[in-house]
């Protein structure tokens, strides 16, 4: 699956695709929120749940980089040794 095929789904079928065609990359968690990385093909999304509103958010395209970039650097090694 493209990244222009997946963005033309719905949220539904988004989802269907990250458990159907995603690999599990990393998770980590934040004060409020759990974040788990996905890649599909050749892009990456970050699935969000929320704990306070018990529900999973829309998801969030990402690069490698950007995610590297806003994520702790203890994370960022774990995530690297996976990849």
């Amino acid at each position: 699956m493209t990244l222009y095929e997946y963005l033309q789904l719905n949220d539904l079928e988004q989802a269907s695709a990250i458990w159907d065609q995603g690999r599990f990359l990393a998770h980590r968690k934040e004060e409020l929120d759990d974040y788990a990385l996905y890649e599909i093909e050749d892009f990456f999304v970050e699935v969000t749940y929320s704990n306070n509103a018990n529900k999973i958010l829309p998801s969030s395209l990402l690069t490698v980089c950007d995610y590297l970039s806003h994520i702790g650097t203890r994370s960022r090694l774990m995530i690297l040794a996976k990849l």
